[in-house]
């Protein structure tokens, strides 16, 4: 029988093998501090699609959502981000 502790430990080595890491990249779109305008917002988007491209070379709108984006945030900034991390990735290649 698994007492408190040893399901604990098991639901922290699952949570952790099955997130998505986030990878540093150098020239990130977004800036320090809150994400507070849409311009911000739409930079984060877009260094989260970059984070997520780089590991498996799409990003699906549940790839977002797995990283706390909205469907409406989605709506309303997913294409300039989109636009944003090509852009970015475009310069970088």
């Amino acid at each position: 029988m698994l007492n408190a502790a040893d399901i604990i430990a098991r639901a922290a080595a699952f949570k952790a093998a099955h997130e998505t890491p986030r990878l540093t990249q150098p020239g990130r779109l977004s800036l320090s501090g809150p994400t507070d305008t849409p311009e911000a917002v739409r930079r984060k988007m877009a260094d989260d699609m970059r984070d997520i491209a780089a590991l498996k070379e799409s990003v699906e709108a549940e790839d977002l959502i797995a990283r706390g984006w909205t469907r409406e945030a989605l709506t309303l900034y997913g294409e300039d981000a989109r636009t944003l991390a090509n852009a970015a990735r475009e310069r970088r290649v």
